[in-house]
Order: C-alpha cells, then structure tokens, then sequence
C-alpha cells in the first residue's frame, strides 16, 4: 500500500467513495455533496487549515444534535435546561473560555504591542 504513488492511491479512494455513496442511494445529490466536501477538504489542506477538527465535527456532530433534541425535550422546550447544573454550568464556561481564549490573547497582543 505503502508503494502505491499518491495520485493514483487519492484517485482509487475517490473512486470507491463515489461508488459507495452513489451505490448506497443511487442519489446524485449525494455524489455532488461528496465531491464539495472533497473539495473543501482540499482547499483546507491547501491553505493550512487542520483537518482532524472538520472531521470530529461531522461525525460528532449529528449524536450532538440528537442530545441536544432530547435535552431540550426533557426539559419542553426551555433552554435553561442546559445550564441549571452546576456541572453543565461549569463545562460550559469551561468551553466558551476555550474558543475565546485566543481571540482575547490576540487582542491584547496587539494593543501591548
């Protein structure tokens, strides 16, 4: 496997892709959003961007949603279900520090500088 050129091994993968989703519901729509997505795939190994992260988010995506639903259920509706632990309080905070935790270093980055 490990001797096969990179074009021919990316054109082989390609095309049992294609054949799985086309075979999987003989839907074009598919095809083309298998090729999009291809496509965005490349452009961000083109421009640096990390991979693994797009790739966590749609398969943990769609369980994401399904909790979400059941959470919000459980609760009728109300949205303040998410946050009434102490825990879930906590995790939150914890995950909004996280994703803004860079922007807020920049920012002041660039006005010390």
């Amino acid at each position: 496997m490990l001797q096969i050129p990179r074009p021919y091994l990316y054109s082989g993968i390609t095309l049992f892709a294609a054949l799985g989703v086309y075979a999987l519901n003989s839907s074009w729509v598919e095809l083309v959003i298998l090729y999009l997505l291809g496509l965005l795939g490349f452009a961000m190994r083109r421009f640096g961007l990390p991979i693994a992260p797009a790739v966590i988010g749609l398969i943990l995506g769609p369980m994401a949603e399904i909790q979400l639903r059941r959470a919000l259920a459980i609760g009728a509706g109300d949205a303040t279900v998410l946050v009434r632990s102490p825990i879930a309080a906590t995790l939150l905070v914890v995950s909004l520090l996280a994703l803004f935790t860079p922007l807020i270093r920049k920012t002041i980055a660039r006005r010390g500088a």
